[in-house]
């Protein structure tokens, strides 16, 4: 019997700029002092960052992730509510 793989990949900007940049969301996360758990909260759009947070994505990323938009999977944007 074959499985298929059925979990969506992170299509985010975010995940896309970390992979570009060499980094793992445990690395990004790690140096924004934050768990991975919350990443992936944005990218599912559960949570939304702080200000702050989002101010240091946005410095870390050198202005390319400005917006909690994003964050967000961009397969799950326009589900939003």
């Amino acid at each position: 019997m074959v499985y298929k793989n059925t979990r969506k990949r992170n299509s985010s900007k975010l995940y896309k700029w970390c992979y570009e940049n060499g980094l793992t969301m445990a690395q990004f996360a790690d140096q924004l002092q934050i768990c991975t758990t919350t990443i992936a909260l944005w990218a599912m759009g559960t949570r939304k960052p702080t200000p702050i947070h989002m101010m240091m994505v946005k410095k870390l990323t050198r202005g390319k992730i400005s917006t909690p938009k994003d964050l967000v999977n961009e397969q799950l944007q326009g589900q939003e509510e």
